[in-house]
């Protein structure tokens, strides 16, 4: 599971970003026990040279109704990012926990504000322990027109070693992949990485920090982009 420490209590955190209309929640993160909350607020960059014209602003929040179902909701502003509304976007959705480490997810895009059509999205959780290294895995495809502009079905993979650096931090190596089915090897392709950190502040409190760079692919990240994402649980 994504970012997990222990303060007082286990406190379920952030994760690797996915892609920011898919899913409601930011970060990697499998439902918390029953009538656990937790709120992201923070920016996503997608082009460090230009914080104040590329900018997302997205506010998070989710709740576990019990130990397996997890509903939450994210809106996404966008008053830092030249030529988006002020209010961009909003997704809604759930999670249902099969097992103590993988999960079923899905996410509805709203058609409302930048968004004219409604999307669609299915996803598989799953964490794991490999090569020396606690890994978090998940796979979304998007669906109806709202993600894929009415041609295939859009895809994201998020492939996440992590290991806890001491009791404040944890580092996290995100490899995130995305494409589409009508041209799976072709134009859609782009392999993006992101690394970021989670530092704890305190009980109930952390920041996570990252960049992300495109690696490969037409479809990567033109530009190196930087996230600050502050956590809470409740």
């Amino acid at each position: 599971m994504k970012k997990v420490f222990i303060l007082a209590a286990a406190l379920l955190v952030c994760g690797g970003q996915v892609s920011a209309q898919l899913t409601y929640d930011l970060f990697y993160g499998l439902p918390g026990k029953a009538g656990s909350m937790g709120a992201d607020v923070g920016i996503l960059n997608s082009d460090i040279s230009s914080i104040g014209d590329a900018t997302d602003v997205p506010i998070m929040i989710k709740k576990s109704h019990n130990d397996k179902l997890e509903v939450g909701a994210r809106a996404t502003l966008g008053f830092l990012h030249e030529g988006a509304s002020s209010f961009e976007s909003l997704v809604v959705g759930g999670k249902y926990k099969l097992g103590e480490s993988n999960a079923l997810s899905v996410g509805v895009l709203l058609p409302l504000g930048d968004v004219g059509d409604p999307g669609l999205a299915v996803g598989y959780m799953m964490s794991m322990e490999a090569a020396g290294l606690m890994w978090n895995n998940q796979l979304h495809l998007g669906l109806l027109d709202g993600h894929t502009a009415g041609t295939g079905i859009l895809v994201d993979i998020l492939l996440e070693p992590y290991k806890e650096l001491n009791d404040k931090m944890v580092g996290y190596l995100d490899i995130l992949i995305g494409t589409n089915t009508d041209d799976i090897g072709g134009d859609p392709l782009g392999i993006n990485l992101g690394p970021n950190l989670d530092y704890i502040l305190s009980e109930d409190l952390a920041v996570n920090i990252g960049i992300t760079i495109g690696i490969a692919g037409d479809g990567k990240a033109d530009d190196p982009g930087i996230g600050i994402i502050l956590l809470k649980s409740m």
